[in-house]
């Protein structure tokens, strides 16, 4: 695509490339309080970012939010990621990790009932001997009910 097509002249003179004004007006409507300003060269550091995002607060301040290289749509992702006047980031977290303990939870039942299916079905044998396959390292465990014997595993091949 052709450079000059992209650019888009503003009322001082300077040129600025139509997705770039596209991010600015959507984080204008996303927050009027929320404003992105360019960062003169000539007065900042080598290392500064070109671009800062800043809020009108109330008390009639102008803070920085943060600052980018680049103005794309990652700048908005953040923006909404980190709003927590719109999302409770705690409260999110919160429920996911009540997700994953409820995760682990079922899990662990499931193992206990597996035990349990293995031993019931042990003592109900008639058997004198029986085996089942152990979970941790898929050996096979041998009981024998005579007295004296003890548990043979023969380790997976």
């Amino acid at each position: 695509m052709d450079v000059k097509k992209r650019l888009i002249e503003m009322s001082d003179g300077s040129y600025v490339e139509s997705d770039v004004l596209n991010v600015v007006e959507k984080i204008r409507a996303y927050d009027p309080n929320l404003n992105v300003k360019y960062c003169d060269p000539r007065l900042a550091d080598p290392d500064d970012p070109p671009y800062k995002v800043v809020e009108l607060c109330p008390d009639g301040v102008e803070r920085v939010v943060f600052m980018v290289w680049e103005l794309n749509e990652k700048v908005l992702e953040r923006l909404y990621a980190a709003d927590n006047a719109r999302t409770n980031v705690l409260l999110d977290i919160h429920g996911n990790n009540l997700l994953a303990k409820k995760e682990q939870e079922r899990r662990y039942r499931e193992v206990c009932l597996e035990d349990q299916d293995i031993l019931l079905h042990y003592v109900k044998s008639p058997k004198s001997k029986w085996s089942f396959k152990r979970r941790e390292d898929g050996a096979i465990v041998t009981i024998d009910d005579q007295e004296g014997r003890v548990h043979k595993v023969r380790e997976r091949s």
